[in-house]
């Protein structure tokens, strides 16, 4: 996250979307792992309490980068949505591009879903053959 953050100020071209993920990787890790320590100990310890207060502190962070990302995305958006200039026919070409690259996109949005399906199916059968062997020995 501080590599992205750091790209983006120093106006390199990052993908701001890389922030959104990486920082619901980083709540989803928290929650992970809070859940994990519950396992281990009681809820009575101290160490956990403040465990589940940075957990949230944490939760609240991302979700509030989060929802700056998605601003600054927006108003991207919006700055690059200027078509007061365009004729009837540039507006007609621009709206078949358009049309196009959407479905180039959705295209592209199923197969990276699929992958990222096969990936986590990989992953959950190799996590769980590990688990196996770790029970026999």
């Amino acid at each position: 996250m501080v590599e992205i953050a750091d790209s983006i100020v120093c106006g390199k071209d990052v993908k701001l979307e890389r922030l959104i993920v990486i920082s619901q990787e980083i709540a989803a890790s928290t929650t992970q792992l809070v859940y994990a320590t519950r396992v281990k100990t009681t809820s009575q310890s101290e160490m956990f309490n403040k465990l589940q207060l940075t957990s949230k502190e944490i939760c609240k962070c991302t979700g509030n980068l989060i929802a700056c990302v998605k601003k600054a995305i927006e108003a991207k958006h919006i700055e690059e949505l200027d078509f007061s200039s365009l004729t009837l026919t540039q507006a007609k070409r621009m709206e078949v591009e358009l049309q196009v690259k959407i479905i180039e996109l959705e295209t592209s949005l199923t197969n990276e879903r699929q992958r990222l399906a096969k990936l986590r199916r990989d992953n959950y059968q190799l996590s769980a053959e590990v688990e196996l062997d770790l029970k026999c020995i």
